[in-house]
């Protein structure tokens, strides 16, 4: 693939003329499918399960619209990143 020609602006008005062609060529082209606002994502617990001192947590989200995802959490009792 070729590298785009790019210059940058001269001045600070044809910085904002290239940041907002930008801006736009991102929204249409990279994330054209993302929610256009935010909406609550009704984070609910699914379960929760200790066994030999490991912990499994799930939440249940509504991502985007109709789309229902899970967050699984694992905790491991006397363990942290830090360890």
């Amino acid at each position: 693939m070729p590298v785009a020609e790019s210059a940058p602006p001269a001045d600070n008005t044809a910085w904002k003329t290239q940041r907002d062609a930008w801006m736009q060529s991102l929204k249409t082209k990279c994330f054209a499918g993302w929610p256009t606002a935010d909406k609550p994502l009704d984070v609910q617990p699914a379960f929760s399960a200790t066994h030999d001192g490991i912990t499994l947590q799930a939440y249940d989200f509504t991502s985007q619209g109709a789309i229902a995802c899970v967050y699984m959490w694992l905790t491991v009792k006397g363990w942290s990143i830090r360890n």
